[in-house]
């Protein structure tokens, strides 16, 4: 059973999809589509009437579907930059003894070009801090949400 993205969600992925960022949008959308499990009361029998409680899947209500898109924009702006950051370190740290690690010296060349791909410039930190910030901002404020 798949449930919508409805509300601000929707439009978020339709915005993370022509900013080219349709994988965050799928996956955002794979989480919406499996719903949540909650405690249902069933009744079981006609005649007798036994209620028993049970799991339903249900969908997410559309605060929850928001939080769930604004999180997972979070965790990649953070969790990203963090791990490239890491990566970075790890190369300065074995500059010297690339017999030791022998990814160390490993550039990024996309298709075609000649120089390494800089993932993330001078400022970004600053930039991506407070993309993070307004992000924990706005996931506070909206009803239903978390940080």
């Amino acid at each position: 059973m798949a449930f919508e993205t409805v509300g601000d969600a929707k439009e978020l992925l339709v915005a993370l999809r022509e900013a080219g960022l349709g994988w965050i949008a799928d996956q955002v959308e794979a989480v919406i589509g499996q719903g949540k499990s909650i405690d249902r009361e069933f009744v079981e029998g006609e005649r007798s009437r036994k209620r028993i409680v049970g799991l339903a899947t249900v969908p997410f209500g559309p605060e929850e579907q928001l939080d769930i898109a604004l999180g997972t924009i979070q965790t990649y702006t953070e969790g990203l930059h963090k791990t490239w950051k890491s990566v970075q370190l790890l190369q300065e740290h074995d500059a010297g003894d690339s017999h030791s690690r022998p990814w160390s010296g490993i550039d990024f060349v996309a298709p075609g070009e000649t120089q390494p791909v800089q993932f993330y410039g001078p400022g970004s930190e600053q930039a991506i801090d407070e993309l993070s910030l307004l992000l924990r901002r706005v996931r506070t404020t909206q009803p239903g949400g978390s940080a």
